[in-house]
């Protein structure tokens, strides 16, 4: 549905996949950059288990719901992840922005990265059989900051996200300190 970003990711999801299956532990990591309407990957693999990592690899899960909990709101928004910058502030703190990936989306999630003490993979069933496939990230005083889940579409998710998501699940643990 998206002209090509699908396409690329999913192809980058299956070489992932193959080299996981093919025995390279830890997990794959890879990292797309589009330029003038292609898009160049190389296949990375690390034994980083940081929450940069984990960032990074949000672009090839497709669209994900971000739900920010605060104390009498709740925001949230879908969108699929396209880059992952990084700033170190005035301040010391470390800022991951994450940005939708074009199509006319102004999307951008800022995280403290000093501020993020633990992840958490979780896997829930619903009431009515639907399961979601959710990423938690913590405070120091272990209260929800962010959360993070993959989307589904009309059809239901994307066998190739689920995988990729599992994958990072086995990479990560079901949490980690970050």
């Amino acid at each position: 549905p998206n002209s090509g970003v699908c396409d690329c990711r999913m192809s980058l999801i299956a070489i992932a996949l193959a080299l996981a299956s093919a025995g390279y532990t830890p997990s794959p990591s890879a990292f797309v950059t589009r330029a003038s309407h292609r898009f160049r990957a190389s296949i990375r693999l690390t034994e980083d288990r940081s929450v940069k990592k984990l960032l990074a690899d949000l672009q090839f899960l497709g669209p994900l719901r971000f739900v920010v909990p605060s104390n009498g709101a709740i925001l949230e928004s879908v969108a699929e992840v396209g880059s992952v910058a990084y700033k170190t502030l005035d301040s010391g703190f470390e800022m991951a922005t994450l940005k939708a990936d074009g199509g006319g989306s102004d999307f951008e999630c800022h995280i403290r990265l000093n501020e993020i003490a633990i992840v958490q993979f979780e896997t829930k069933t619903k009431p009515d059989g639907k399961e979601l496939f959710i990423l938690r990230f913590f405070n120091e005083k272990e209260k929800p900051a962010l959360t993070v889940l993959l989307h589904a579409g009309a059809d239901g998710y994307d066998e190739s996200a689920v995988e990729f998501y599992e994958g990072l699940r086995k990479h990560f643990g079901d949490s980690f300190k970050a």
